[in-house]
């Protein structure tokens, strides 16, 4: 970084500097309170670490409304790829190294919705677990309630992804006229 002064006191006047310096300053501070922020994560519960990390893709991907989303287009671009294909006793699966992932949806489920929600949750597993395997039935896709914390954390991230909290807020402020 002294370089980058050094160069810059030689060749440009000190106002400039000053701005320069200041702009780098705000970067940086903005940098340390991403890091704080991401430091206090570890701390919080699993619901709340899965909401803010369906948050943060929707930030990456820059999806600011609902008919924005595109789920395929995410889930290919973090690394997984979808297959539809018939399963036994389940809706989703998906195999994953931290990395990669192969996320299957039971080609059984014809409403659209309800393969979102899958997706999603299936998503949530990749981008929020340590397992590398999950089988999910119907009852681990409708329960918030269930005594498995994997996937009660994959569904808060799947709702949380499909109807943020700042769409649903904005969704039921509105005023019929």
């Amino acid at each position: 970084m002294i370089e980058f002064f050094d160069y810059e006191q030689r060749s440009q006047p000190n106002g400039i500097l000053i701005k320069k310096y200041s702009l780098l300053m705000k970067i940086a501070q903005t940098y340390s309170q991403c890091l704080q922020c991401l430091i206090s994560l570890k701390n919080m519960k699993d619901y709340t670490i899965a909401k803010v990390k369906a948050n943060l893709l929707l930030n990456e991907f820059c999806v600011e409304s609902p008919s924005e989303l595109d789920l395929v287009g995410i889930a290919n671009a973090k690394g997984a790829v979808i297959n539809y294909a018939p399963l036994s006793g389940h809706m989703g699966r998906i195999y994953h190294d931290g990395k990669n992932a192969i996320i299957k949806v039971n080609s059984k489920v014809s409403d659209a919705g309800q393969r979102n929600f899958i997706i999603s949750h299936e998503l949530g597993h990749f981008l929020t677990d340590d397992i590398s395997k999950h089988n999910c039935d119907s009852t681990d896709l409708l329960s918030y309630t269930s005594k498995n914390e994997t996937e009660n954390k994959a569904n808060v991230f799947a709702a949380e992804l499909l109807m943020n909290s700042k769409w649903f807020k904005e969704f039921t402020e509105k005023k019929i006229v």
